[in-house]
């Protein structure tokens, strides 16, 4: 791969991650209808792939339970100092399900 096309490549990337962390922040802060749409934007619609004009439709159970996951695990963030999580590394993940 010549350097040009990598270079190419780690931009479209870039912009990609760019784009993720807008429509999740604007997801976190908002509804959780907002998130719920930035979630299967970025999680469902991406697993498939699309023929011009076709949308698939989310599965409602599996995006409301990303959704109350996403919001829990915020929340235990937020809670935590800041040192636990980045220098001692001491996350223990909710459990997807309560």
């Amino acid at each position: 791969m010549s350097s040009s096309t990598r270079a190419k490549h780690i931009a479209s990337v870039a912009e990609e991650f760019q784009a993720s962390l807008f429509i999740y922040d604007e997801g976190l802060s908002g509804s959780d209808m907002v998130l719920a749409n930035a979630l299967w934007r970025r999680f469902f619609m991406s697993m498939h792939e699309l023929e011009e004009g076709d949308t698939p439709l989310p599965d409602p159970e599996k995006l409301l339970l990303l959704v109350n996951y996403v919001r829990r695990v915020a929340s235990y963030l937020d809670k935590m100092d800041g040192v636990d999580i980045i220098v001692r590394n001491q996350l223990e993940w909710p459990s997807l399900i309560e």
